[in-house]
């Protein structure tokens, strides 16, 4: 399986426009038109898990964390990052990247945080929102022999998706006028003579990155020569993106059951209240803590808390639930291999680390 086609599929589950603009996420090491049997997939490409790679015979890392953050201006012996990086290329081995995108989107490092804590997926929310889904609705007037056949078109190439449904759409049937000039070539009618056709206006809404594709789909099954179409921005939202999440745990808890049952270090202000709603966000979640306390949640589950995190989040009335950072994030690692193992089946070897 080449590398550049395992690129294309883990761009989808977790897309690189997502990250924060200071990240380094997609291909640290590697060539696109490598082959591809071994992946490992883990949280940080450290000694360990390069030692492992290699016994392994491991072609791809798979890493949430970037191996390669700042410019690199040597690569030496005496530097334990620098020697990693030679050991990986001398090795053949690629390293792929997804980090503030794994963070980011739905089913991610978030979403199994809050899954392994047990919050009602229902109830889940975006705890700091970085992006949105701009919408657009698709316009196009089609005549009624070829309607199943256009909207089917439509519809795999990812347009009618709203929330939680699917292939939503609006059609009214009327009828559209045209006059075939002198050098066109009529599916309908005759040149100089102008035509009065029933045809049905199908409406969908589809998201900007996928305005593109749906379009030529929509325009390489339609009847017309000259399709008469609209794509029209609209001003509500889509899928929102953001770190973090917050939401309804499934069956109120002590705050101490709670810490202890996610292996958690409480900090901040300690009181052993019934908890029915948590925060939470993946990873160092520090800078968040205000956020929660707008949201009035006293509960937030996170990791790499500082001394002076405790005091903000005591004044605010904050319990902290210090999970670490490796336990924070560690659960999304079955996610990605479940998608690869579902798309390659048994056509590489993906092994968690």
């Amino acid at each position: 399986m080449k590398l550049e086609s395992i690129i294309k599929n883990l761009n989808k589950f977790a897309p690189p426009i997502l990250a924060r603009d200071w990240d380094n996420v997609g291909l640290n090491i590697g060539d696109k038109s490598q082959d591809i049997s071994n992946i490992l997939i883990t949280l940080t490409v450290d000694e360990k898990a390069v030692r492992h790679a290699i016994d392994r015979n491991v072609d791809l890392i798979i890493s949430h964390h970037p191996l390669i953050f700042k410019p690199v201006t040597a690569i030496t012996e005496d530097n334990p990052g620098q020697r990693l990086i030679r050991d990986l290329i001398r090795k053949e081995i690629s390293v792929f990247v997804m980090h503030t995108n794994l963070d980011i989107i739905p089913g991610g490092v978030n979403d199994a945080l809050a899954e392994y804590i047990g919050m009602e997926p229902g109830s889940l929310k975006v705890l700091s929102q970085t992006a949105y889904d701009a919408l657009f609705k698709l316009v196009v007037y089609v005549p009624e022999k070829y309607l199943e056949i256009v909207t089917k078109a439509v519809f795999q190439a990812g347009a009618g998706y709203i929330g939680n449904y699917s292939e939503c759409s609006f059609m009214l049937k009327g009828e559209g006028t045209f006059k075939p000039e002198e050098n066109s070539n009529p599916f309908i009618g005759e040149r100089g003579k102008r035509e009065l056709v029933p045809e049905v206006r199908f409406e969908s809404i589809v998201k900007e990155p996928d305005i593109d594709k749906v379009v030529s789909a929509m325009i390489k099954v339609h009847p017309y020569e000259e399709v008469a179409y609209d794509v029209i921005p609209l001003h509500q939202k889509g899928t929102r993106y953001g770190l973090g999440r917050w939401g309804k745990i499934s069956v109120p808890v002590a705050m101490t059951d709670l810490a202890s049952r996610i292996n958690a270090t409480v900090k901040g202000y300690k009181k052993n209240d019934m908890v029915d709603a948590v925060a939470l966000c993946g990873g160092s979640g520090a800078d968040l803590i205000t956020k929660v306390s707008k949201l009035g949640l006293n509960i937030y589950v996170t990791a790499d808390i500082n001394y002076h995190d405790e005091i903000l989040a005591e004044s605010l009335g904050i319990s902290l639930l210090d999970m670490g950072h490796y336990q924070s994030e560690i659960h999304v690692l079955p996610k990605i291999e479940r998608y690869l193992k579902t798309i390659y089946d048994n056509k590489v070897n993906i092994e968690i680390y």
